[in-house]
């Protein structure tokens, strides 16, 4: 298991990596956008993201983007720590599994 948490961990990285690159190149912060990369920040930060697309008229005539920027960075956030708990909680219950029942045991009972 410590090599799947050590993949999710770098996938995690570079997810929050991509977030920054698309917030980065999405918004200027003068108070334009490019729309192409902003639905691909909407894109990978769903489904919390969706919310955004109700504010995109708001979005794309360039109100508060420092906002948008933040609240697609906690989306990002969220969605990554929503992902380790599922994993945590999937190795729990891979765990606590009977050493015959395992995935990848190569122990099997024989039938006398």
């Amino acid at each position: 298991m410590e090599i799947v948490q050590r993949v999710f961990r770098i996938i995690a990285v570079v997810y929050l990596a991509a977030v920054v690159v698309l917030v980065v190149a999405g918004m200027d912060f003068a108070g334009s956008i490019n729309s192409r990369w902003i639905e691909w920040l909407i894109l990978i930060t769903m489904p919390l993201s969706s919310v955004s697309l109700v504010g995109t008229w708001a979005l794309i005539h360039g109100a508060d983007l420092p906002y948008f920027a933040a609240f697609y960075f906690a989306c990002a956030t969220i969605n990554v720590w929503l992902a380790s708990r599922v994993l945590r909680t999937v190795r729990l219950r891979v765990s606590a599994r009977p050493s015959n029942t395992r995935l990848g045991s190569s122990t099997s009972q024989r039938h006398s």
